[in-house]
């Protein structure tokens, strides 16, 4: 028997083809003067942690501090994201979204909610939960492992806790069968 045969060489191989996927859905959606999927990170993290420093925003995210700084000046040169300095330390910055960030971020959202609205239009109810309490379960023993957010105390955005809070705090979008987040991401 071979390693893909057995159960959790599967699930491992459906990890990376769902998130091929989703890479590849991400970008579909997007529309000419959009920012790209890793902007579009940012700016999820950026909404969900607002006035955080660079530090912790890339240790949420699992990237450099020198990449998200290439992201956060081409969003600022965007007028999507401003700095401003942290009153705790003069010598460091805190970074959210301008108003019309978060605006461009809740019209993409929402594009992207319609599209998956539609992908899951004959799920049930019940099919909806089962999939958000394994995706949620997965991603947050994930998260434990590979994600622990060393800097600044920073934990990664994907917590359970975290999440329903974020959930309880942004707006959904009704189906005829579903409530979905209009957040996508995040990622939360």
């Amino acid at each position: 028997m071979t390693h893909r045969k057995e159960p959790l060489g599967r699930l491992i191989h459906e990890i990376y083809s769902l998130q091929r996927t989703l890479r590849c859905a991400s970008a579909s959606s997007l529309e000419p003067g959009d920012p790209g999927t890793g902007l579009l990170d940012v700016m999820r993290i950026l909404r969900d942690h607002a006035n955080s420093r660079a530090t912790t925003l890339a240790a949420r995210m699992g990237i450099g501090v020198s990449a998200l700084s290439r992201h956060l000046a081409e969003l600022e040169d965007m007028g999507w994201v401003q700095r401003e300095p942290d009153p705790e330390d003069r010598r460091a910055s805190l970074v959210s979204l301008t108003p019309a960030g978060l605006q461009r971020l809740n019209d993409i959202a929402q594009r992207k909610v319609g599209e998956l609205k539609e992908v899951l239009s004959g799920w049930t109810d019940a099919e909806v939960q089962e999939a958000l309490d394994v995706i949620t379960r997965l991603d947050d023993a994930l998260s434990q492992t590979f994600r622990p957010g060393a800097v600044d105390g920073a934990q990664p955005h994907h917590h359970t806790a975290s999440r329903q809070t974020i959930a309880a705090s942004h707006p959904t979008i009704t189906t005829s069968h579903h409530t979905i987040p209009a957040t996508l991401g995040g990622g939360q």
